[in-house]
């Protein structure tokens, strides 16, 4: 279950949050470690780089993480594509 952190994050609740850093940057936070995550804007879609912040998204680090980033920026109502 999601909750509202501010207008730009979001918890699920004992697990992780994602918040808007800045214009470029997501942070992705779990178990009291944090990483920012890039993000490139255009025509209304956020590319996500997930994979530049933790490896490879077919490894299970990569893939766990990817997966919690884009749940809960389906929840937050964001359009975007992880790469």
């Amino acid at each position: 279950m999601f909750q509202w952190l501010n207008k730009q994050g979001v918890e699920k609740v004992g697990e992780f949050f994602v918040q808007r850093a800045d214009r470029f940057h997501y942070e992705y936070g779990e178990g009291g470690k944090s990483i920012k995550i890039v993000t490139e804007q255009g025509s209304g879609l956020d590319d996500i780089f997930v994979s530049d912040a933790v490896g490879p998204l077919d490894q299970p680090e990569g893939k766990r993480i990817s997966e919690n980033v884009a749940e809960a920026l389906k929840f937050m109502g964001i359009r975007f594509r992880i790469r």
